[in-house]
């Protein structure tokens, strides 16, 4: 079977695709705060975390004048120990970050932006969480609430490796000649 081309009208590969422009490569601090996990919640006082998961529920992004705007929802999904037994805990959260042109690589200028670039991948590299527990949560007296609160409290700290890549929708045209061998 004879695969050769005519060159350049035989083996043509035209191909629809993002010429990226500038990326953006960073780890950014998401969440770091102390989260208040109820016994009522989960059974008990929590010992130890065994495990977290992140899951990337849906992002977005905004070209505006002088930045980007990311947004990525996510959830969070832990697997702690409470009295020897596995318990899940699960929250929700949203990261928002405006990134400056000039901090992408290599750096534009709004009216490069306006003339170049009409769309942007967002990429997740990895999520980086950390944690420590820190015991029982303090009794907070809140208005409108007559009771304590029972539950163990822990520090949460996640990180997160993102790449965002900008660029323009470019027709692109390759001519070669199809290998018979691959």
């Amino acid at each position: 079977m004879d695969l050769k081309c005519e060159f350049p009208e035989g083996c043509r590969l035209d191909l629809w695709t993002m010429v990226v422009k500038a990326k953006f490569n960073e780890e950014i601090l998401v969440m770091d705060d102390t989260i208040c996990i109820l016994e009522s919640e989960v059974g008990g006082r929590i010992t130890n975390i065994e495990d977290i998961r992140i899951k990337v529920l849906n992002t977005g992004y905004r070209f505006n004048f002088n930045n980007l705007s990311v947004r990525i929802d996510y959830k969070v999904v832990m697997v702690v120990l409470v009295d020897d037994e596995e318990q899940v805990v699960t929250f929700y959260g949203t990261f928002k970050q405006d990134i400056d042109y000039c901090q992408f690589d290599p750096p534009l200028t709004s009216a490069e932006i306006r003339a170049e670039i009409d769309q942007a991948e967002i990429i997740i590299n990895h999520w980086i969480p950390d944690w420590e527990i820190l015991g029982d949560c303090v009794n907070r007296w809140e208005p409108g609430c007559f009771s304590p609160v029972h539950g163990t409290l822990i520090r949460f700290k996640l990180l997160l490796s993102l790449l965002v890549k900008i660029g323009k929708m470019h027709d692109v045209i390759i001519y070669g000649e199809m290998d018979p061998e691959s």
